[in-house]
């Protein structure tokens, strides 16, 4: 898993100190593996080919090249490592001579061969540092880009409902629906009209023979 970064900005590898510079590279482990796949290979290879192969070649020879294209490589790591470490550039270059100089020369076995652990660790966590930055680097970029493009597709907004069609729509109960007509009351019969009875319905009234006499 990648170390989250700030979307606004990334900080460099050279901006970094020693401490946060390891951490980083722990923090990522995928980065870590493979800075230390190329920074182990290197110095491996210098070692190996400075005590096997450099005293009978010579220098002016193809391994004599790889023996100063690996210190090469190695050298400018460590001498920025010595320099953010030690806050000296003459430290920091001392550094480089002693570490080099001991791995690919020194007949000492076990003085060589703690030297390189160190030089490979150095290699390990500076190259892995390196591509972290440039992997949340990238992510940055590419997150900025998909923002651009969206903002430049705008979501289309729904149309607004009116409230005739909100009455039209069939599904959806009126407000202004009719009301009920009332309920008739038949009134009560009055004096001089008792036992007369109307009826509407037939559209004739009917008069008791009481109320004829």
């Amino acid at each position: 898993m990648l170390e989250h970064a700030a979307p606004t900005m990334t900080a460099s590898n050279a901006d970094r100190d020693v401490v946060s510079q390891i951490k980083l590279a722990f923090a990522n482990p995928l980065p870590l593996v493979i800075g230390a796949l190329i920074g182990a290979l290197v110095p491996i290879a210098t070692y190996t080919v400075g005590h096997a192969e450099l005293d009978a070649a010579g220098w002016v020879s193809l391994p004599g090249a790889i023996v100063i294209g690996g210190c090469c490589f190695s050298a400018i790591t460590v001498y920025k490592w010595g320099r953010r470490a030690f806050d000296s550039a003459l430290k920091a270059v001392g550094f480089v001579i002693l570490s080099e100089g001991v791995m690919s020369f020194s007949h000492v076995a076990w003085l060589s061969l703690v030297v390189l652990g160190f030089l490979v660790a150095i290699n390990a966590v500076a190259n892995g540092a390196n591509l972290a930055i440039a992997h949340l680097d990238a992510e940055r970029r590419r997150m900025e880009a998909e923002v651009t493009v969206t903002a430049s597709f705008p979501v289309p907004l729904a149309p607004p409902v009116s409230s005739t069609d909100v009455t039209r729509d069939p599904e959806v109960p009126s407000i202004m629906a009719e009301r009920p007509a009332p309920k008739k009351v038949a009134r009560k019969g009055t004096k001089g009209t008792k036992g007369i009875k109307m009826s509407r319905a037939r559209g004739r009234v009917s008069v008791s023979p009481s109320q004829l006499n």
